[in-house]
């Protein structure tokens, strides 16, 4: 009998570090490695974070294509020849979470993907950076190389975030046209927004509204409008709620995550308390 040692089979453990190591970072292959469990119980579903951020969306093949992860490295020589995309490189950057942004993103990802337009998307997870909440998701050595592009196709980097992240990736990637995709509830910017804006090249919001506000602030970055991309409607289901108000009663519906004082649920709250028409 033959006892082989753990790396042979193993090469990264069944643990948050090993797991890690697989899937964000680019490590080398033990050379007596004869194969790599990917332990994907353990990381495969999105909402299962508790050994990694990464999920079954960081080993698709477009994923697989361009980051250097570990695992995209084994997984690269057996995916099929893709022909170059046409016109500008582009990289989509945006929160991996099921935040209001996370959940946009996800959703103009698809939109441009079946519209034939071939990205690289780069997660952003919570992150310990001292001045922002998320931090990119791979290593710098796994992440993909910055794209090329030339002087008349310039690579495109679209920064699916609030604008406190425009200044950082301007930093990191100098050379692209970045595109600013953001939203705002109120109709005036918070000050330091402006300087964060006019770092993009062009800004991206997803109502009239927005541009109106942006338009109206000492932001030099043109603006355009493009509605959210949405899944398709589900179906009406009444409820016996909705059926015991009648009809001409005003319903005032708002949505806040916990009392965050950027939502200000209880002034909103308020406000509709002291309609003329409130009854409750």
């Amino acid at each position: 009998m033959r006892v082989e040692p753990q790396e042979r089979f193993f090469a990264f453990p069944a643990s948050p570090r090993g797991v890690q190591q697989l899937l964000c970072e680019r490590q080398e292959i033990p050379q007596e490695a004869l194969s790599v469990h990917l332990w994907a119980h353990l990381w495969w579903e999105r909402r299962r974070r508790d050994f990694t951020h990464a999920h079954a969306g960081w080993a698709t093949p477009s994923f697989a294509r361009s980051a250097r992860t570990t695992l995209a490295r084994l997984l690269r020589p057996y995916l099929c020849e893709c022909p170059p995309a046409a016109g500008s490189p582009w990289s989509y950057i945006s929160t991996d979470d099921s935040s209001g942004y996370g959940v946009a993103a996800d959703r103009c990802i698809g939109a441009l993907q079946d519209a034939g337009v071939v990205l690289d998307w780069l997660p952003y997870i919570p992150g310990s950076r001292a001045s922002t909440f998320y931090a990119p998701g791979l290593s710098a050595a796994a992440a993909p190389p910055p794209a090329g592009g030339s002087r008349e196709h310039p690579p495109v980097a679209v920064v699916h975030m609030v604008p406190e992240y425009f200044s950082y990736v301007r930093h990191e990637r100098p050379e692209a046209f970045l595109v600013g995709h953001t939203v705002w509830e109120t109709d005036r910017l918070p000050s330091h927004w402006i300087a964060c804006m006019d770092a993009a090249d062009l800004l991206v919001v997803p109502c009239r509204f927005n541009a109106d506000v942006i338009e109206g602030s000492p932001v030099r970055t043109p603006v355009a409008v493009v509605p959210y991309a949405a899944p398709p409607p589900l179906p009406a289901r009444p409820g016996a709620l909705w059926e015991s108000i009648p009809e001409d009663t005003l319903v005032f519906y708002t949505i806040a995550m916990g009392c965050r004082a950027r939502e200000s649920p209880k002034r909103s709250q308020r406000s509709c308390a002291h309609s003329p028409r409130a009854t409750a």
